[in-house]
């Protein structure tokens, strides 16, 4: 598997694992955007009750494309802590970001060691790391939101926003109208030097703890016809997760 494709993947698979909360900036439709954002917060079992999500532990099935699916698991912590991890030709494979950089163990590559993470993929997977969701006080964090209409979406109306991140990075998330969930969710990324659009259905919500999940993600890169998709099987609100957890190890050192 290309290792951009793997990062825009794990990009997903934390999207679909996480809470949104949008906060739109005064002026323009900015009434029209903070009643969505109440509408999607309320219908995904309320602020408050995220607020007390300190630790949160996410795992089910998940395709890698050419029929091969495999086993995951997603650890996240406040306030920007998450590994993802999962099996892919019978070795473990790891990737993590604590908020200010992350690592990775990809040894399918043949790459035998923990390595940092590009500057480029810690960014854009960090994104998604907030437990809290990507854009929640979004405005004091600067990011900017922009509605741009209604959109059909599977035969159902959705409001889609534009919402682009201080380092440049842009999602557009579509909220169903009458449930104000995420209905789907776009990005765009580099492969092969070309931007391609990542599109991401969400589908299949389950509750746990109060709080409301997405229970499938599927996912394609536009203009072609493989969707791989994210399950989310089991989910554990508060568990016990170390912060070594989030650290690359050293395995060069004895013992290690």
């Amino acid at each position: 598997m290309n290792n951009k494709i793997l990062v825009s993947v794990l990009i997903l698979l934390a999207s679909a694992a996480v809470y949104f909360a949008l906060f739109a900036e005064e002026g323009g439709y900015g009434r029209q955007i903070n009643s969505l954002i109440a509408k999607n917060v309320d219908a995904k079992g309320g602020e408050d009750v995220w607020r007390k999500a300190s630790t949160l532990q996410l795992s089910g099935q998940m395709s890698l494309g050419q029929g091969v699916v495999v086993p995951y698991r997603i650890d996240q912590k406040r306030p920007l802590k998450m590994c993802t991890e999962y099996e892919f030709n019978e070795r473990r494979v790891v990737q993590c970001v604590d908020g200010d950089s992350g690592w990775q163990f990809l040894p399918y590559l043949g790459r035998n060691l923990p390595e940092p993470l590009s500057a480029e993929d810690a960014l854009a997977i960090a994104d998604t790391a907030s437990i809290d969701g990507m854009l929640l006080n979004a405005y004091e964090r600067g990011f900017r939101i922009e509605w741009q209409g209604k959109q059909d979406i599977d035969g159902r109306p959705a409001d889609k926003l534009k919402v682009e991140m201080p380092g440049g990075t842009v999602r557009w998330i579509y909220l169903d109208e009458e449930t104000g969930l995420e209905t789907r969710v776009e990005y765009t990324t580099k492969i092969r030097g070309k931007d391609q659009l990542v599109v991401a259905n969400y589908s299949d919500w389950i509750a746990q703890g109060g709080l409301l999940f997405p229970g499938r993600t599927d996912t394609r890169f536009e203009g072609t016809s493989e969707s791989n998709f994210v399950t989310i099987d089991n989910i554990v609100v508060n568990p016990e997760i170390e912060d070594k957890r989030f650290i690359m190890p050293d395995f060069t050192r004895s013992g290690s």
